[in-house]
């Protein structure tokens, strides 16, 4: 840190500074020659025009003066040490005390000792480096399919597992039960990792079907109502009250025709009667004719 008195030494300091650098320039170390920019703190000296402009306000910066924070000038640093690029950077004994390389490095600057001092290697991703240079490892990094950055890499969540890039819950995702990849039938839900049908109802051909009902799986799988009119009630196939299949089709036995049974005629002028072939009072049946 440099320390502002004896005031003569601080205008000594600056004074070497611009007679070395020349403007920009003026590490003369290893690594970027315009890797930091050092005026005394009671002048609040500018950067450099050339240099970059604000970080993205979006992504979340470190607090006002912290290493790495936005700068324009060392006095807006608690270090009193503002990187050319923008940061606020800090004196440091060795790698360690910087963020990892090779954005990060801690080198020598003549009059001022070892700083981090970093170059920047693009935007922000999830790698376990400070890509961006605003101090902090994997800040704003995104990852996709609801993944998270973790320790340097993308990961899913704790019981969530990466299925074709998305994270999973396999004990409740219809489409990856249980496994990744192992769909339940259409209709079901994936209950503590197992398929399971509304209600009283099972798979049929990949679908949750009542079977109670359903004409085509009627008690069970693959049992279909085939008699015309017919229902399927109570898991059995039906034909109305006061119906019954006649030739694959639900026939009235009521009528003279089929009476109480299917194919049963009543003799001519009589009536059907309570499932029954009756003439009228005082008639009989004579050679088929009441």
């Amino acid at each position: 840190m440099y320390h502002k008195s004896p005031e003569g030494s601080a205008s000594a300091l600056f004074l070497l500074l611009v007679a070395c650098g020349g403007g920009s320039s003026y590490y003369n170390g290893p690594g970027p020659a315009d890797a930091l920019v050092v005026l005394p703190p009671s002048d609040g000296g500018s950067l450099d025009q050339s240099s970059p402009g604000s970080p993205d306000l979006s992504v979340p910066t470190p607090g006002a003066g912290m290493f790495g924070a936005p700068c324009e000038k060392n006095s807006e640093c608690n270090s009193l040490l503002c990187l050319q690029n923008g940061h606020c950077s800090k004196k440091c004994g060795g790698a360690t005390d910087c963020p990892p390389a090779p954005e990060w490095m801690c080198m020598p600057l003549p009059m001022v000792g070892k700083l981090c001092q970093c170059t920047e290697s693009g935007a922000e991703v999830c790698d376990g480096h400070d890509n961006n240079c605003d101090g902090l490892v994997d800040n704003g990094a995104s990852c996709s399919g609801g993944q998270v950055c973790q320790d340097g890499q993308c990961g899913c969540p704790a019981k969530l597992t990466l299925c074709k890039g998305t994270c999973t819950d396999l004990a409740a995702d219809a489409k990856n039960c249980k496994s990744c990849g192992t769909p339940c039938a259409v209709g079901a839900s994936c209950q503590a990792s197992v398929c399971v049908c509304p209600g009283s109802q099972m798979v049929c051909g990949g679908i949750c079907t009542d079977t109670t009902t359903d004409l085509k799986n009627c008690g069970q799988c693959g049992v279909q109502c085939t008699v015309v009119g017919a229902s399927c009630t109570g898991s059995a196939c039906k034909c109305p009250i006061n119906q019954m299949a006649c030739s694959g089709v639900c026939t009235d036995i009521t009528t003279v025709k089929n009476c109480g049974q299917c194919g049963v005629q009543c003799a001519v002028g009589a009536s059907c009667t309570g499932a029954a072939c009756k003439c009228p009072i005082n008639q009989m049946v004579c050679g088929g004719v009441c």
